[in-house]
């Protein structure tokens, strides 16, 4: 008999599904058969949420939608910081869930949540397919809703009754659409005009590139349209390295806490926001972070990210390329000219604040106290730095000092954990870029708080004989919390962690790891690590209370 299990493995081949993460479970075998019987590859995780992060990272890295299977209850529960962090990415992810069958539903059955509702608000759509022969059509919409607009996490709770079921009713087909499509016709009418006007009438303009350009324009497209508007550009998100950080078209990362030279913008009379939108970096009144006159030009695929927090002067919406090309063609050069003294302005800060890490870099350089300062496992690291290295970012204090030292270079090459600051999810995240999109190595920065959410990942990367390569700064003690807690009260409470080998574990897991406590072997540790294949996992003890860089 065929179930819908077949016909939704069917379903996700024919719309180009490449490989699934997922973690077994009693409800989802039959699709897991199913699956591979289509010959689609199941890169078995450890926990569930690990599965959402790594269908994540492949989507970050590929610019196809993710996709990952996770069982029902508390499975289901598990993955809940996966939804999160995807839909803080605005990241195409499908991510179907077992459930039992919905007439157990309030009868004290086994595993039994009211799923869709759970992830309701963490989702672009979330649904429970209650028939057999409907399960098609909403895997295609689930893929439809995920991509469309602003991209965003899709959850799909199905039945073990309904996989099982015979879907001999369903007339359903799937379409395989392009889902992100470069070329477009061009955009025209009276709002292209109004844009023009406001960048005629501009001195001071800056461009923020946001995630929904990674999906959407080419790199050399956009470096090209960069340097004909001759206006600084700053990227954020998805879009860190789409154009790179050279310090004479792009100036880095905008955002003011991981970038002095963002914090010329007060000076900026108009923002062009492409691909994003306004957030509390850069909208909260309490920054001042935009000057009230400044004027406000939005680029964005979805009406329903206009104006966000404070209103926009003009908005097209629509392809984001053709808009780019009509405004750098709609400029003359006369006028672009009239960029050139705020372009040298931003050049110079920015040639500047890059002279201040060289400085700081100086003074660390020397270890006189014996401790291994972050800054000194940048430096040793960016001797191997290159635009074929990915970069993944996690969250706490010891990963800000590469989020800011190392640059983006390479489109899908630098990623980070999103403005939901969830730890540890780098690690996952890497495994699945890395799979998606091979990197010639992958490495995560990750502190010793982080790597206890999902350590034993590195088996899955073990398994896979992934580059990984996982840089832990080890201070024995959940940093940020440390450092607040001294700071507002004067002393620390469940802050401190264990002293644990966290490169014997990788070891234990079949991976390759080190212990790194003398600043005169770090080069050489780094070294080895670089030079090795497979995973690695350095270990590094770093000095206590080191903080985190800009925190003026």
């Amino acid at each position: 008999m065929a179930t819908a299990a077949q016909d939704v493995a069917r379903t996700l081949k024919a719309l180009g599904t490449r490989r699934v993460f997922a973690l077994c479970a009693d409800q989802t075998n039959s699709l897991l058969d199913a699956l591979s019987g289509e010959g689609i590859p199941v890169v078995g995780t450890r926990q569930e949420s690990a599965a959402v992060h790594m269908a994540d990272g492949w989507a970050r890295a590929t610019g196809e939608p993710g996709v990952a299977i996770v069982g029902a209850g508390p499975g289901y529960a598990n993955s809940v910081t996966g939804f999160a962090v995807s839909q803080s990415a605005a990241t195409p992810v499908i991510v179907i869930a077992g459930q039992p069958p919905l007439h157990t539903r309030e009868r004290n059955g086994h595993q039994i949540l009211h799923q869709a509702d759970i992830t309701r608000t963490l989702t672009k759509w979330s649904q429970e397919i209650t028939s057999p022969a409907i399960a098609t059509e909403f895997v295609c919409r689930g893929f439809a809703m995920a991509t469309s607009g602003k991209p965003g996490p899709v959850s799909l709770s199905m039945p073990l009754n309904v996989l099982d079921g015979d879907p001999k009713a369903s007339v359903y087909r799937p379409v395989r659409h392009n889902w992100w499509p470069h070329d477009s016709s061009a955009m025209r009418g009276p709002e292209i005009d109004h844009a023009l006007e406001l960048l005629k009438s501009a001195r001071n303009p800056i461009i923020v590139i946001g995630g929904g350009a990674w999906w959407e324009l080419k790199r050399s497209d956009l470096a090209a349209i960069a340097r004909q508007l001759r206006m600084p550009v700053f990227t954020t998100e998805l879009s860190r390295g789409l154009i790179e950080d050279d310090g004479q078209i792009c100036f880095g990362y905008a955002h003011p806490s991981f970038n002095r030279t963002f914090r010329e913008i007060p000076a900026s009379d108009l923002l062009i926001l492409v691909g994003t939108e306004m957030n509390l970096h850069t909208g909260a009144p309490a920054r001042n972070l935009i000057g009230r006159s400044a004027r406000i030009l939005q680029l964005h695929r979805d009406a329903g990210q206009i104006g966000i927090g404070r209103p926009t002067d003009v908005a097209l919406i629509g392809p984001l390329k053709s808009a780019l090309e009509a405004l750098a063609d709609g400029l003359a050069p006369s006028v672009t000219e009239h960029y050139q003294p705020w372009l040298d302005h931003i050049r110079k800060r920015y040639a500047a604040h890059r002279e201040e890490w060289n400085a700081l870099k100086n003074r660390h350089a020397g270890g006189a106290s014996g401790e291994i300062h972050p800054m000194q496992v940048c430096a040793s690291l960016a001797r191997h730095y290159s635009e074929e290295v990915r970069v993944i970012i996690d969250g706490g204090d010891f990963v800000h000092w590469p989020r800011l030292y190392l640059p983006a270079l390479s489109p899908g090459y630098w990623m980070d954990g999103a403005e939901i600051g969830a730890l540890g999810a780098s690690l996952p995240v890497g495994i699945g870029a890395q799979l998606g999109s091979p990197a010639q190595q992958t490495w995560v920065f990750i502190g010793d708080g982080g790597i206890g959410f999902y350590g034993f990942e590195i088996s899955t990367a073990v398994e896979s004989r992934l580059p990984l390569k996982v840089i832990i700064g080890n201070d024995s003690c959940w940093g940020v919390e440390r450092r607040l807690q001294r700071k507002q009260y004067g002393r620390t409470v469940a802050t401190d962690l264990p002293d644990i080998q966290y490169h014997a574990l990788a070891q234990s897991l079949g991976a390759r790891g080190l212990l790194v406590e003398d600043l005169g072997k770090l080069d050489s540790a780094v070294d080895e690590m670089v030079e090795s294949d497979g995973p690695f996992v350095l270990n590094i003890r770093i000095a206590r209370d080191a903080g985190r860089p800009l925190m003026d």
